[in-house]
């Protein structure tokens, strides 16, 4: 009984921790409390269930759009612009219905200068995510392969055939993401977004048994 109340606990903190948006930008914050809410699907971070060694790699390689607003249609973008802009906010949109993102990338251990046990996988195939944040999830994780470490990153961006992918990242697990213009970004970004929605499907799975 103890045990239960324990996680049953945390699970409530989690939850009001999600409710009261915290560790979410002004931009997300501002348009999850004000009437843009309509049409509102969801925040990226909250609609992925992320394996706890993926974390640092795919909050670092998701940046900003952590906590970007999903929209079901692209009616009301205009509006919302236009309050981001009225209230000096930044905030980052994805219309759900006019995304288009590129074809997933497709590892072809062949042609990697790397042992394939050193590529763990593309992003997006690393998460779980409901049927209807396919296209948000391809588009922003899509083009992302996560790796063990930066030296597995450098071999592959050197690879005239890896290099040449359209909007191709590496990212180590420790959070370090190498684009093929030669920038780096290290560190996550809000990772306590990302590991809600895991911690809670943890905690329910221990409450129910």
């Amino acid at each position: 009984e103890v045990t239960l109340t324990r996680y049953l606990t945390k699970a409530d903190i989690l939850e009001q921790a999600n409710k009261n948006l915290s560790g979410y930008a002004d931009g997300a914050q501002g348009l999850l409390r004000s009437n843009m809410s309509n049409g509102i699907s969801g925040v990226v971070g909250t609609n992925l269930i992320v394996p706890e060694a993926y974390e640092a790699a795919i909050s670092s390689a998701l940046g900003e759009y952590i906590d970007a607003i999903v929209y079901n249609n692209y009616e009301n973008v205009d509006r919302v612009l236009d309050f981001l802009l009225e209230k000096a906010l930044r905030g980052a949109i994805l219309p759900n219905n006019m995304l288009n993102p590129a074809k997933k990338i497709r590892i072809d251990s062949s042609k990697a200068p790397v042992s394939e046990l050193e590529i763990i996988g593309v992003a997006s195939d690393l998460v779980q995510f409901p049927p209807e944040y396919r296209d948000v999830v391809e588009l922003l994780l899509g083009q992302v392969v996560v790796v063990k470490d930066r030296d597995i990153a450098r071999k592959l961006l050197a690879s005239s055939h890896w290099s040449g992918l359209p909007g191709f990242r590496v990212v180590t697990l420790s959070g370090e993401l190498f684009s093929v213009n030669g920038m780096i970004v290290v560190g996550s970004t809000r990772k306590c977004i990302l590991s809600r929605p895991r911690q809670l499907k943890v905690l329910l799975g221990d409450i129910i048994e």
